[in-house]
């Protein structure tokens, strides 16, 4: 899951949510299997 408190600032800056941003990272992981 991700930390929300850690990415908040970076995740606004970006205008994701953190629920957004969760699916990415599950993509990237995908991708490197």
């Amino acid at each position: 899951s991700w930390d929300e408190s850690a990415g908040g600032p970076v995740l606004e800056a970006l205008g994701i949510t953190p629920e957004q941003a969760e699916q990415m990272a599950e993509a990237m992981k995908a991708q490197q299997e």
